[in-house]
């Protein structure tokens, strides 16, 4: 690994990308599990509009969001087998966005002739 490349394990753990999410009491989520194994359905809701008098854009970084929630899920693993950078190499994760119920992908509305 060259100097200039960064490894992506060693960065997620040294950069905190939700720490507004974290520290907010609007920016709340949901996490539904789904009927297929290894997936997750996550709502992420803000709570703010744009009458509150200081309403402000929040970011959320969902990839970090879901490395945490695997560490926090696999605690057991960590120390005792793995080191929490281990345990994060092998981890994909894969981001769909879905309509409001969750219940149809968002690509299927805008690849679609019908609503273009």
């Amino acid at each position: 690994m060259s100097k200039n490349q960064t490894n992506i394990t060693s960065f997620f753990r040294t950069y905190e990308p939700n720490t507004v999410y974290n520290q907010s009491k609007t920016l709340k989520t949901l996490a539904f599990l789904s009927m297929e194994p290894n997936e997750i359905l996550l709502r992420i809701a803000s709570y703010e509009d744009r009458f509150d008098k200081h309403a402000m854009t929040q970011h959320f970084d969902v990839n970090a969001w879901a490395r945490d929630y695997y560490l926090e899920a696999n605690i057991g693993m960590v120390n005792a087998t793995y080191s929490a950078n281990q345990l994060l190499d092998g981890l994909q994760v894969n981001v769909t966005e879905m309509n409001l119920p969750g219940t149809v992908p968002l690509a299927n509305f805008t690849n679609s002739q019908k609503f273009n």
